[in-house]
């Protein structure tokens, strides 16, 4: 009995023992990967990469940032920061912005073009730059916000015009023995057709077409604007294909310059002034977006809560890979109810860049903001894609405002259903067969048709949840269902449309949204705190999490194959979801 204890003693011991040294590793590693704050040079440069995908926001993740190479990568959140700092910062007196193969949507470009031109308000000299292989449409357009444009003397210039492709899957379907059915509410709701058709459908042709055209417009206009070049000239050398390098760019006026790297580090040193041999006072964007912004350190503030990634029931969640978000309902719920009883929090800007997801889902969340609406003020600024059921939750809030170019609308319900027992036996050699204890037990199984009365009753409950979605938009909008239906449908439209049709109250980005917010709330737009939502981790939290999906590993891997299958049937049939990403490429 002895023995026994003294064993259980020294397990116990060393237990306490590892806990101690695990929790003061995790503090080591936290205490050393703390960021110091940069130093700024007098008469600095700032230097700011746009380059690859530009989100939203995104919580900082060290170890996912690590694995997937995205560390230090600018989010618009970020470069809305480092931008408000630098404005006021003297020391700050010129911005290099380098362009990369910049990928976002038209309204997060446009948001990112506003923030620059934001810059030169303040004074500051920004002069851009592209990489090695030239422009694209999209890096050009965030270019021209710039004082100066400069490109290398052999690089490419991309001006031809925008395009959207749509890759279908009915072929390979039809192959493979994968059966598709589908159910939709609404015409318009192309995110069906990659299943069912080789081809676009005309309401979805018309739909991408007026979107396109947009993009098109703001494009030239801007171009033209900030250039001095004529609308009809940009037209003519697009349509001949005239501009194909940047030298041709630049004898037509739309670059001030060619220059390689160091040149253009040369041009920099005298526009500062700087003798000849003295090293480029350069500071990194990364290093500078440590720095505080001492406007904001009033006691109250605004809850900035980012509603990014297809919306699905539970938590919200990171592909590691792809680095693509999901937003779960459980965790927008608890988001919402902290900043409910954060009494530092006077008011609510919800920012929006989601195709939709789950009807279900997206219901919870609407009331959670109807909910919140109720103690404090909120606005809803819609970023690139905020379509479907980015949309309900948009209805949630008490005004809507929205880029010329988001994305919107899509109010349309479709169900998705695939039997994949013809791709088992024909193509793998697998049967099945059933014993239940209800004539409709199976029906979702994935494993047989439809038959007619269960089509039936899944097509009324997708025109029950149409129906909820015509009234939750007819009454945040304060328009019957009649004057809703036409603009339903699952058709989308352009934020400029939008506002033309009454489905958004205000064009603008987020700094118009913030200003809205603010005036409600009686708050400064200028000083009043910003709490971004989700709110960063510790390493330590991160650490435990991934340790805790490590340990749960082996019985999810035993279940995982079958069980996903069988739950994208349970999911895929209630979905109000906007498929594509419209990018300038």
């Amino acid at each position: 009995m002895r023995f026994v204890k003294i064993l259980l003693a020294v397990i116990v011991g060393v237990l306490l023992a590892i806990g101690l040294l695990f929790g003061l590793l995790i503090g080591i590693l936290s205490w050393l990967g703390r960021p110091s704050l940069p130093h700024v040079p007098e008469q600095a440069v700032l230097y700011l990469p746009l380059s690859g995908p530009l989100w939203e926001h995104r919580p900082e993740d060290p170890l996912l940032g690590l694995a997937s190479g995205l560390e230090g990568a600018l989010t618009l959140w970020s470069l809305r920061h480092i931008v408000e700092v630098a404005a006021s910062d003297r020391r700050i007196q010129a911005v290099w912005v380098q362009l990369g193969d910049l990928q976002a949507d038209w309204a997060r470009l446009t948001e990112a073009r506003r923030l620059l031109e934001r810059l030169r308000r303040a004074g500051k000299y920004v002069i851009a730059y592209s990489g090695p292989d030239g422009f694209s449409e999209a890096a050009y357009y965030v270019a021209t916000a710039a004082d100066s444009l400069f490109g290398p003397p052999e690089g490419f210039f991309e001006w031809d015009g925008l395009y959207a492709q749509t890759f279908f899957f009915k072929g390979t379907l039809d192959r493979l023995g994968i059966q598709v059915e589908t159910i939709r509410a609404g015409a318009y709701k192309g995110a069906v057709e990659p299943f069912t058709r080789r081809n676009l459908s005309t309401e979805n042709r018309q739909q991408l077409s007026a979107l396109l055209n947009v993009f098109d417009e703001v494009l030239l206009e801007e171009v033209s604007r900030s250039r001095r070049v004529a609308r009809d000239s940009l037209l003519l050398w697009r349509n001949t294909a005239r501009i194909r390098s940047t030298a041709q760019a630049h004898a037509l006026g739309l670059l001030d310059g060619l220059a390689y790297k160091e040149e253009l580090e040369a041009l920099l040193r005298r526009r500062l002034g700087l003798s000849e041999g003295r090293r480029l006072p350069l500071v990194e964007a990364s290093q500078y977006a440590r720095l505080p912004n001492p406007e904001r350190k009033g006691p109250e503030a605004v809850a900035v809560v980012y509603a990014t990634g297809t919306l699905v029931s539970g938590e919200s969640g990171v592909d590691p890979l792809s680095g693509e978000a999901t937003l779960g309902s459980e965790s927008f719920l608890r988001t919402l109810h902290r900043i409910g009883e954060d009494r530092t929090v006077k008011a609510v800007l919800l920012r929006i860049d989601s195709p939709g997801g789950s009807a279900p889902a997206c219901d919870v969340m609407w009331h959670a903001i109807r909910e919140l609406g109720r103690k404090k003020p909120i606005v809803a600024s819609l970023s690139g894609v905020a379509a479907s059921g980015g949309y309900y939750l948009a209805v949630g809030a008490d005004t809507i405002v929205a880029d010329p170019t988001s994305i919107t609308g899509s109010i349309g319900v479709f169900g998705l259903r695939v039997n994949a027992a013809p791709f088992l036996e024909q193509k793998l050699g697998i049967t099945t067969d059933t014993v239940k204890t209800a004539p409709y037990a199976d029906w979702n199984s994935g494993l047989r048709p439809l038959r007619a009365e269960e089509r039936r009753w899944i097509e009324a409950e997708i025109e029950r949840i149409y129906g909820t979605f015509l009234r939750r938009v007819s009454a945040g909008r304060g328009r019957s269902v009649e004057e809703i239906a036409p603009l339903a449908g699952g058709r989308v439209w352009s934020g400029r449309d939008a506002y033309r049709l009454g489905l958004v109250d205000t064009l603008g980005g987020f700094d118009v949204a913030l200003q809205m917010l603010c005036r409600r709330a009686g708050l400064d737009p200028e000083r009043v705190r910003l709490k971004p939502y989700p709110t960063p981790r510790s390493l330590l939290e991160h650490v435990l999490e991934r340790l805790s999906a490590r340990f749960r590993l082996p019985f999810h891997s035993l279940q995982s194959g079958w069980r996903a299958y069988q739950d994208l049937q349970k999911e895929s049939w209630l979905w109000a979801w906007w498929p594509f990403r419209l990018q300038v490429r």
